[in-house]
């Protein structure tokens, strides 16, 4: 997934250092799917009727708690392109553990080595040659690695729920953060990253697509819900303008359904934390979305929140 394009990874980061601003609502908020499909919260919702992209149609959220994760085939070979985000640049000499079965191994959760992953660096032109389960979901981390310049220093990663091409031969492209993107930040009224903490960024999705009129909510791996602040350090939640632009005044996603949560402090290196969309369902707020990444220290996480699904594997944060 290409988060945003490159002419709106300026402003990403702007948005990320921006402090104030109104986060998702504070009731408790478990994902446990009722036999409708949906967890209804206590309090009205505030938020619009939730809607399809940009146009009008009403969200589709039939597939709420029976959505599942498409099923890989047979392994096959893919190049995948490392793009060093914000910058017309590819990321080279970059180590990468690439997951074809969409589980990040513990060594690369650690940053002690790939273990069942595949383990690969991306030569000059930042391409590394991978086997992914056609069709399926794969995953992959990004070691963080200082290069000479800001520009050729790159970030501990992830990105997980990224589907693969069907057929053989295709080329996926990676998203890899530079210390010069991430430090992109002028010295008036913003303020700088928290040193040590992660960001989480995706899309919001419904069961075809982005869905506008949603929040996020995040919840760290003991269940305690990440808050927005009020304070520099502090978390943020921060919501796109709909063509992939950052809006500081936004309260809800646009038809872009992107999202960032800024200053996220995990718990520990690879931390699991769990991310849900809730959206306005029938006039109260409802989980309708969650999925989880691994975070790591000064490094971000990409995450799309799909419908909430009935397949998650034991153990998972949203089951």
């Amino acid at each position: 997934m290409r988060l945003i394009d490159r002419a709106s990874a300026f402003g990403l980061f702007l948005t990320l250092s921006a402090c104030g601003g109104s986060g998702p609502s504070t009731h408790d908020a478990a994902f446990a799917p009722d036999t409708n499909g949906l967890d209804a919260g206590p309090t009205p919702s505030a938020l619009p009727a939730p809607t399809q992209g940009i146009g009008t149609t009403p969200a589709a959220l039939s597939c709420i708690g029976s959505a599942t994760a498409p099923v890989g085939g047979s392994l096959i070979p893919l190049t995948m392109r490392m793009l060093s985000f914000g910058q017309d640049d590819r990321a080279s000499d970059t180590r990468v553990c690439f997951c074809p079965d969409n589980v990040l191994s513990p060594e690369a959760i650690a940053g002690t080595g790939c273990g069942s992953c595949q383990d690969a660096t991306s030569n000059a032109m930042g391409e590394i040659s991978v086997m992914a389960q056609a069709g399926g979901w794969y995953a992959y981390r990004v070691f963080a690695h200082a290069g000479v310049t800001s520009r050729t220093t790159f970030l501990d990663s992830a990105q997980v729920n990224e589907t693969a091409p069907a057929s053989a031969g295709g080329t996926i492209d990676g998203n890899a953060v530079s210390a010069l993107t991430a430090n992109t930040i002028p010295a008036a009224e913003l303020i700088s990253r928290t040193s040590g903490s992660t960001t989480i960024a995706g899309r919001t999705l419904d069961c075809d697509g982005p869905i506008r009129g949603a929040v996020i909510r995040a919840f760290h791996a003991d269940g305690t819900e990440i808050l927005e602040g009020v304070n520099v350090g502090d978390p943020h939640y921060r919501f796109f303008n709909g063509t992939e632009s950052p809006d500081a005044n936004a309260t809800f996603t646009a038809g872009d359904g992107l999202y960032i949560v800024a200053n996220v402090v995990p718990a520990s290196v690879g931390e699991l934390v769990r991310v849900e969309t809730w959206a306005n369902v029938d006039g109260v707020d409802a989980p309708v979305g969650c999925e989880a990444i691994s975070i790591f220290p000064d490094g971000i996480s990409i995450i799309n929140v799909g419908p909430g699904r009935s397949d998650y594997p034991t153990g998972h944060p949203c089951e």
